[in-house]
């Protein structure tokens, strides 16, 4: 009830949460490296993906006053939709921190032949050449001398990387200081033989549970949701 007590909830409130933030990018981590995360391939439509998770970053970047702009035309393509939504998420979420007040980030979706290309650039601070892969190992922060909290862990780029060797999708990084920066996403081509991904699917044995779903984040309860779904739990 006190202002004492409320400034003491506030910063239990920021430990735990940095504390999870830590926990969540170890254990997707170890468990890329461990290889126990298995892609799950369906049909994703990309242009609905990328305007959820705009919509996500929108309150956000409306604090900052950035401007979004997207260029997303109807694609379908072949991947895990959750893999897929946490490397994009990520980079939108890097772009939307590290982009000064009054800054824009462009979203865009082409597809080269039958080859599907995300690109996300932003008028960001930029980052130095000498340091390009640098920021994709594991808890580099440039600018963050004194570790703050809501400049992240350091984490979220070399999941980013390991996620797109998961996935198959080759990842163009380009940036300097002062001119911004450009994430290219050109994942496998939709006419890609998906004979080796039908056994996968074949061989899942449904769950068959009633489970409760529990997450701060809408869009994570929405991911482990659906996936439960999939698996014919009742959710």
């Amino acid at each position: 009830k006190s202002d004492e007590q409320r400034e003491l909830l506030g910063k239990i409130e920021d430990s735990w949460r940095s504390l999870k933030s830590l926990l969540d990018g170890l254990t997707d981590i170890a468990s890329i490296d461990a290889a126990t995360i298995v892609p799950k391939r369906t049909e994703v439509e990309l242009s609905n993906l990328l305007r959820r998770l705009v919509d996500e970053i929108s309150i956000t970047a409306r604090r900052k006053s950035l401007v979004i702009r997207t260029d997303v035309n109807f694609c379908v393509v072949l991947t895990d939709a959750t893999l897929l939504s946490r490397i994009l998420r990520n980079v939108l979420s890097n772009a939307v921190k590290f982009t000064p007040p009054q800054g824009r980030i462009d979203i865009s979706l082409d597809q080269a032949g039958e080859q599907p290309v995300v690109t996300i650039s932003d008028t960001g601070v930029g980052v130095p050449t000498d340091k390009h892969m640098a920021i994709f190992e594991d808890y580099v922060q440039l600018g963050n001398p004194g570790r703050r909290r809501d400049k992240g862990l350091g984490l979220g780029l070399s999941i980013v990387k390991r996620l797109c060797e998961l996935l198959d999708i080759e990842m163009e990084f380009q940036s300097a200081p002062g001119l911004g920066t450009r994430f290219t996403f050109r994942l496998p081509p939709n006419d890609a033989d998906i004979s080796s991904l039908s056994d996968d699917v074949a061989d899942h044995t449904p769950l068959r549970k009633c489970l409760l779903v529990i997450h701060p984040e809408k869009s994570m309860c929405d991911d482990i949701s659906r996936v439960l779904s999939e698996w014919q739990c009742e959710v």
